[in-house]
């Protein structure tokens, strides 16, 4: 039997300060270091990897310091990487060796609180770097293009948690010359470890040859990838993307455009039903993220040349809440977007008009608001910067981004810079919290628990408890003298983290605790 408890809720909430830390220079990278990628778990540890006179270096974060692992030991003069972290801190690297076709395609695992890279066995199949994901449970997924003879594989294996070797490969697609596939922009899994990757199609060399966009889907309950689903009829026309991004029930969105055409597409998947939507049209065509509800936004740099973001709600069709972050006149490039728990955060490059440097700034979406805020100061000034093949921005759960780049201007140095939501510090409480499952005769919810002790110095009437560092989505009030708060209704294998606020009988609102739920 379900017991409801009904609370009631506070419209207001305190604000909270977000901001970029100076960049910094990474531990131990000298001049020639390129291809800078990082990434970053949802409690915010976060490795980062870039490629030094061919030897792929990295650091990882812990808090606000970055700290130096041992170089990692590929084999050979190392072009380009790429680099995942799980939710234990454990990160898994893959490189390929520069100005060779088709290369073995190398991989290392770093333990979490070790500074040694282990070697770990090669991908199955030869090929290019691959893009790469990895669920709640430590599993990594990598997804790549390999040459056979005359033949272009799309192939995907996946890394178990806590193995040193690949799982056989899958093969996604094959085309035979003059046919050839391109891999898309990157690949999306969630903590339950459904997955989605894009790629394309194109039956020859000439731009009036036929192309087409595909994708692939994971289901983590069946352990099979789909075949590949074509989301278009094949035309010419040169594609751009296509971009993915998955939410936590398994949907998903692709977004791509056909630039000859000069017309950009998007079309969903719904994970009930494992089909994709007919495609309709978009806006632009740029990265995209989901909020675990399944809530998107696209950046995109749209024919004007001005960076503008777009939001398509859960299983629309149509993009909306269109908002210009910058003009043509800055000449916005490269743009990246990564939606947390709740907030969101865009990172782009633009020109100095008086100095020609290019400058780093971002944008920054508050919890529940459909308005991005350019955030000043910009996260550098007056340099020249550059980025990595891969992810140079990561944005965790907690609150922690982090943004890596090259800093041409001082002879290719590898740089970081911290991005945090700052928030009251608590008081002196003692909180702990736990999730339970209730299972009834149809489905399973998942309620997490969490419980408190009074703090002394305040006497409160009542506790509001929030789901973000922010202190802006509010999930419940308990009365006091009750210690106690139940979220029912979670997602599974989703880790949560609670903000306790105590209010006293004048109104005035402490921060006494913070409490992180783990899944079951």
């Amino acid at each position: 039997m379900r017991h409801i408890i009904f609370f009631l809720f506070l419209c207001i909430a305190p604000l909270a300060a977000q901001s970029w830390s100076p960049p910094i220079l990474l531990p131990d990278s000298v001049p020639t270091s390129e291809n800078v990628v990082v990434a970053i778990n949802p409690s915010g540890q976060a490795v980062a990897c870039w490629v030094q006179n061919g030897v792929i270096n990295a650091a990882v974060l812990n808090g606000t310091t970055w700290t130096a692992t041992a170089p990692i030991p590929f084999v050979g003069t190392m072009g380009s990487v790429a680099v995942v972290i799980d939710n234990s801190g454990n990160a898994t690297a893959t490189a390929v060796v520069s100005m060779v076709t088709n290369p073995p395609i190398q991989a290392a695992t770093l333990s979490s609180g070790s500074s040694t890279w282990t070697l770990i066995n090669n991908l199955p199949n030869s090929g290019g770097l691959p893009v790469m994901g990895v669920d709640g449970s430590g599993n990594v997924f990598a997804v790549w293009l390999g040459t056979i003879m005359t033949t272009s594989n799309i192939f995907a294996s996946i890394l178990p948690s806590n193995s040193s070797t690949w799982g056989s490969s899958t093969t996604l697609d094959s085309a035979t010359s003059p046919q050839f596939l391109e891999l898309g922009e990157n690949i999306a899994v969630n903590q339950a470890g459904d997955a989605v990757v894009s790629w394309r199609f194109a039956a020859g060399f000439l731009p009036a040859s036929n192309r087409q966009v595909r994708v692939a889907t994971f289901n983590a309950t069946s352990q099979m990838w789909t075949t590949n689903t074509s989301l278009e009829a094949q035309s010419p026309g040169i594609r751009v993307g296509p971009f993915v991004a998955i939410d936590s029930a398994g949907d998903a969105v692709a977004v791509w455009s056909n630039d000859t055409a000069g017309m950009s597409f998007s079309s969903n998947f719904t994970f009930n039903s494992q089909t994709w939507s007919a495609s309709t049209n978009a806006p632009g065509v740029g990265p995209v993220s989901m909020f675990p509800n399944g809530d998107a936004w696209m950046v995109y740099v749209d024919m004007s040349g001005n960076l503008n973001v777009a939001f398509l709600p859960l299983g629309g069709s149509t993009w909306t809440n269109q908002q210009q972050l910058d003009d043509s006149a800055d000449n916005p490039f490269f743009p990246q977007i990564v939606l947390n728990s709740s907030n969101g955060l865009i990172v782009w490059d633009f020109s100095d008009p008086i100095t020609g440097n290019t400058v780093l700034t971002s944008a920054f979406l508050p919890t529940g608001s459909s308005t991005w805020t350019v955030l000043s100061p910009t996260i550098t000034s007056n340099t020249n910067d550059s980025f990595g093949l891969g992810n140079y921005l990561a944005f965790s759960n907690n609150g922690t981004g982090v943004v890596v780049f090259i800093d041409d201007t001082m002879g290719s140095l590898a740089m970081a810079s911290i991005f945090s939501i700052s928030s009251p510090s608590p008081v002196s409480s003692t909180a702990q919290g736990e999730q339970i499952r209730n299972i009834f005769l149809t489905q399973t919810e998942y309620v997490n628990v969490i419980t408190w002790s009074a703090p002394s110095g305040i006497s409160a009437v009542k506790y509001n408890i929030f789901r973000d560092a922010a202190l802006t989505q509010l999930a419940g009030t308990v009365l006091a003298p009750s210690l106690t708060f139940v979220d029912h209704n979670r997602r599974k294998k989703t880790t949560y983290t609670y903000f306790i606020v105590a209010v006293d009988a004048s109104g005035n609102s402490t921060l006494i605790a913070t409490v992180t739920v783990n899944p079951v």
